[in-house]
């Protein structure tokens, strides 16, 4: 797969009775399936993209679909999904662009989806350029920083961190003219919205910190006697459409994820 250094931006629909006027293929209910409709636009939300395509992918199953094209409207439907959680991305005249955040599709239900597709400036997620500090070791790298709600969305390139535990944020100053240096506590740590207490290799956590920090910043911890690393294979979100790099906003998501895991 190539990199790709795309973005989406997702947010809530506000005129729901378009979607069902824009596609009204929908009515077409699967017995025991699901389906998906919404609109596809630019980066300003406002304008449609036309002829490009939403594909998902089943996390449970593997399976992977792909929508109608876009109308000049920008709207598209997926008609017969099955009950579960889908990872997203959209290929379209613009380019690919790839989404890390789940999707839920219910039983009986039409799920609604509206996505602005974002060009950004690539970060590169791994770390191995990370300096070396004595006494600690590098677990991941700040792929942004929202200064709003003061949160950095982190790559993490093992599985090291856990929640509340003490963490180094350090930039580098040479390559990244970065001044960052201080520790803190994972007091927040959550990947897709949701609290875990752990994180996993290969994958993209939200963390609040107490400080600024930049996009190539480092995250490290204290080396502990004996400690072991163990890498895991690259995240299933990469799959859709390229590799997933960054999610700018998500509104509205799924009320009971948990639901849709049984």
């Amino acid at each position: 797969m190539k990199k790709m250094n795309k973005g989406i931006i997702v947010f809530a629909v506000l005129a729901v009775a378009a979607l069902f006027l824009a596609q009204p293929l929908v009515c077409a209910q699967a017995s025991g399936k699901g389906n998906l409709t919404g609109f596809v636009y630019a980066k300003d939300k406002t304008t449609p993209v036309e002829s490009a395509v939403v594909k998902l992918k089943n996390v449970s199953t593997g399976a992977i679909y792909e929508s109608t094209k876009t109308d000049s409207t920008g709207a598209f439907s997926m008609i017969g999904l099955d009950r579960g959680m889908y990872v997203f991305g959209v290929t379209s005249p613009k380019g690919d662009f790839d989404s890390e955040e789940l999707l839920g599709i219910a039983e009986g239900e039409t799920a609604k989806l509206s996505v602005a597709l974002n060009p950004m400036a690539e970060v590169d997620p791994k770390a191995e350029d990370a300096p070396q500090i004595s006494g600690e070791k590098w677990v991941g790298k700040i792929i942004s920083y929202d200064e709003t709600t003061k949160t950095a969305r982190v790559f993490m390139n093992n599985n090291l961190i856990k929640k509340d535990q003490d963490f180094h944020i350090k930039g580098d100053k040479d390559k990244y003219k970065s001044e960052t240096d201080f520790w803190q506590k994972a007091k927040i740590l959550q990947e897709n919205g949701l609290d875990v207490k752990k994180a996993v290799a290969a994958r993209y956590y939200t963390i609040l910190l107490e400080k600024p920090a930049m996009p190539n910043d480092f995250l490290y911890i204290k080396k502990s006697k004996g400690l072991m690393l163990f890498l895991c294979p690259g995240g299933w979100a990469a799959v859709i459409a390229g590799t997933s790099i960054l999610i700018v906003e998500i509104v509205d998501p799924p009320d009971d994820a948990s639901a849709f895991k049984k």
